[in-house]
């Protein structure tokens, strides 16, 4: 059988208090890690904050006032079953999943419209381009047209 989590130990402690101090959370840990009698007064350093607010962020604990915290309806469940906490966490997890995942649809469906819609338009200057191509190559032929009656002309006029 797994051995309990100190997580699961200290919560298990504190479940039936009306409310406790983050001290009181600081000593559940202190037991669930085997420490006892004098030892609970002498361990007193540590990083609990960053746990305790991860407990705080989980659901297993509240704060109900300034220094004092209750164990969650939540954090009950996670005594009796530590995996009940890992399926909310999956489930939120799939739920975010699942909405970016429509958005993503969403976006490829707008950026699949963009495209047709440029390239609508990029065929159509294509078409702007060609036409004044022709308009280009018919005043350079009327241009060449012109030189050649000018250069008549003044054949004409020297003769």
């Amino acid at each position: 059988m797994r051995k309990n989590s100190i997580k699961k130990t200290a919560l298990e402690l504190l479940q039936n208090e009306t409310s406790f101090t983050r001290k009181q959370m600081q000593f559940a840990v202190f037991k669930a890690q085997g420490k006892k009698g004098d030892e609970l007064n002498t361990y007193r350093e540590g990083y609990y904050s960053v746990a305790f607010q991860d407990w705080d962020r989980d659901g297993l604990i509240e704060r109900i006032d300034r220094g004092l915290y209750k164990v969650t309806k939540l954090g009950k469940k996670y005594v009796q079953d530590p995996s009940t906490i890992k399926l909310i966490k999956l489930k939120a997890r799939n739920q975010r999943l699942e909405k970016s995942n429509k958005r993503m649809h969403t976006q490829i469906w707008d950026l699949r419209i963009s495209k047709r819609e440029l390239d609508e338009e990029n065929t159509n200057l294509r078409d702007e381009v060609d036409a004044l191509r022709d308009e280009v190559d018919a005043l350079r032929e009327k241009a060449r047209q012109f030189d050649v009656l000018k250069e008549a002309i003044q054949i004409f006029k020297n003769a």
